[in-house]
């Protein structure tokens, strides 16, 4: 789009790149990885951000972590941050994502809330749930 500058001379506004404000994947990936340190914040809502699959994924596995008992061999899980609720609704979290915060849950113990409404998780994503 053309448009005069008030001197006489036409500026091209297409030639200019935006950047998105939107968390997206490599933002939620980059701050799952945050998130394994966290022990202050209790509240993350990142609703309406354009976070798909892979930044679901990176989320829900900063959530726990599974470790091998030194003494049994055995593997264990635990909690990874004090979280305690986690906003994602209005996103592009699929079935995938879902079964990764299945996952998470089980092993998660400080996580009270998880919002996921208007996502695209499907039938077997809830189920997991």
């Amino acid at each position: 789009k053309d448009t005069n500058n008030g001197s006489g001379s036409k500026n091209n506004q297409n030639s200019k790149q935006e950047i998105s404000p939107l968390v997206g994947d490599i933002g939620a990936t980059r701050l799952s990885t945050a998130l394994i340190h966290n022990t202050h914040l209790l509240y993350l809502n990142l609703s309406r951000n354009d976070i798909g699959i892979e930044g679901g994924v990176a989320l829900a596995k900063s959530l726990y972590s599974q470790i091998t008992d030194g003494r049994s061999n055995n593997e264990v899980f635990q909690s990874k941050t004090v979280l305690r609720v986690l906003n994602l609704s209005h996103n592009q979290i699929c079935t995938k994502g879902a079964m990764a915060f299945a996952q998470a849950l089980r092993h998660n113990t400080s996580l009270n809330e998880l919002k996921l409404s208007t996502n695209r998780i499907q039938l077997e994503g809830v189920l997991a749930l």
